[in-house]
């Protein structure tokens, strides 16, 4: 997949394997009654 898939997703393999920006990288959506956020962590 695009954002999630861990080390197979293309967010992974852009950021780390690609472009050696980050070591770790992902991505989650978290739901709450009214609202949600969707949330990118990169570390070095």
């Amino acid at each position: 997949t695009v954002l999630g898939g861990g080390m197979s997703s293309r967010l992974f393999t852009e950021i780390r394997e690609k472009k050696g920006l980050a070591y770790d990288i992902h991505s989650y959506v978290e739901h709450f009654l009214n609202s949600g956020s969707f949330t990118i962590y990169a570390g070095c």
